[in-house]
């Protein structure tokens, strides 16, 4: 498995992005266009591909950033 197929589970995730709650993460793929889950075994088992979270984490910085320059 290579960086860009590398699947994480939700407490990695949950780790990585600094939350405490599940429901966090589903609002967030509702709401704010964060990457969907891949399911693994049957539906019970998501994971997401790493590589997805990290662009969506680096198009936040990127937002911020422009954000910053308009002000």
């Amino acid at each position: 498995m290579n960086e860009e197929t590398k699947l994480i589970g939700l407490p990695t995730l949950k780790a990585k992005l600094d939350i405490k709650g599940n429901s966090t993460v589903y609002e967030w793929i509702r709401e704010r266009g964060f990457p969907k889950q891949v399911s693994n075994g049957g539906g019970r088992f998501a994971r997401w591909v790493e590589a997805e979270v990290d662009a969506w984490i680096l198009n936040r910085i990127r937002e911020r950033d422009q954000l910053a320059k308009a002000a």
